[in-house]
């Protein structure tokens, strides 16, 4: 999983030094991944709809100085993106049971991380009402992938 999404982020990276490179669109695309990979509201994906192309003449001037080697908005973007793939890189990905991938296919990040936290805690009622807010078709493709997995 940790491959997976690395590499769809230095996609990211790459379409940066695209010829046809439109800001906007790149970063709906690149937002939409930050959400999956680190939940609704992380901090990374609004540093990317922060990102705004500044065209004034001064902007220009200095980008196309002589010490100025990039556009900066790029590489603040490249910046925000290779600090959430150092973050990828570091979590450590243990073996997987059936049910904690069936819940990681199905849920988003930051749904993943919440429900940790709540077993960690034996919290039993917020697991219940977690549970109790998952669409019916969220739990309908969870219960699908636990009987179609091998240990079944």
């Amino acid at each position: 999983m940790q491959a997976e999404k690395i590499k769809l982020l230095n996609e990211q990276i790459t379409k940066l030094t695209a010829r046809d490179f439109r800001l906007e669109a790149w970063k709906v695309h690149t937002i939409i991944l930050l959400d999956n990979f680190f939940g609704k509201d992380n901090n990374k994906s609004q540093l990317i709809d922060q990102l705004k192309a500044d065209y004034s003449s001064w902007n220009l001037r200095d980008a196309t100085g002589g010490n100025q080697q990039a556009d900066p908005i790029k590489q603040l973007a490249k910046e925000i993106l290779e600090a959430a793939i150092q973050e990828i890189s570091l979590e450590v990905e243990e073996p997987t049971s059936p049910l904690t991938s069936a819940l990681q296919d199905e849920l988003s990040g930051k749904e993943f991380s919440n429900l940790q936290a709540f077993k960690k805690e034996n919290n039993e009622e917020e697991i219940a009402q977690f549970v109790k807010s998952l669409s019916k078709k969220k739990l309908e493709n969870i219960i699908t992938n636990l009987i179609f997995a091998q240990n079944f």
